[in-house]
């Protein structure tokens, strides 16, 4: 029978294969099990079988940038109990358990990075974090137009849109 520490240990197997030396694990996160040659098994444990395969997400991040992130913050005087990647908080707050079951992407954009993570079947198919933000955005639109950044703010601001009721067909 398949025991919750053999749940575990596989999970663990699976992060320490690919896990470069300035890398640190945040996540191991499992997506499908296979059992005894039977694909697509969600949860294992209980199960009865010789040999447990686990497709696994593994999230990993540079030492030194957890390293650094933690002690700013333990500088505060708040104590760190763990770190998550900001785009699984982001679709923890506000994708629902439904809307991750069908398929979703949240996209997330921000001032000088662009965070995004796709669901399906309730599992993280792939997560991303890009180095171009709104600030970017601005940028282009006071390089198009030949003006300052402040201006450029205001015209993204009060013209551009990202919801499609607000964007006429033609």
């Amino acid at each position: 029978e398949i025991h919750e520490e053999d749940y575990r240990r596989v999970l663990e197997n699976a992060s320490t294969v690919s896990n470069p030396a300035n890398f640190e694990v945040l996540h191991r996160l499992p997506q499908r099990f296979t059992v005894d040659d039977q694909p697509g098994v969600k949860d294992p444990v209980g199960m009865q079988g010789v040999r447990l395969e686990a497709e696994v997400c593994v999230i990993q991040a540079m030492a030194s940038h957890v390293r650094n992130l933690t002690q700013a913050v333990l500088r505060t005087n708040v104590d760190v109990t763990g770190l998550v990647f900001a785009p699984l908080a982001s679709a923890e707050s506000v994708l629902t358990l439904r809307q991750r079951e069908l398929g979703a992407a949240l996209v997330n954009i921000g001032a000088s990075t662009t965070s995004i993570a796709v669901f399906e079947d309730g599992e993280l198919l792939h997560a991303a974090v890009i180095p171009i933000g709104s600030d970017h955005i601005t940028s282009d639109i006071a390089i198009g137009l030949r003006t300052s950044l402040d201006v450029a703010e205001q015209c993204k601001r009060h013209f551009a849109s990202a919801t499609p009721e607000a964007v006429s067909h033609d």
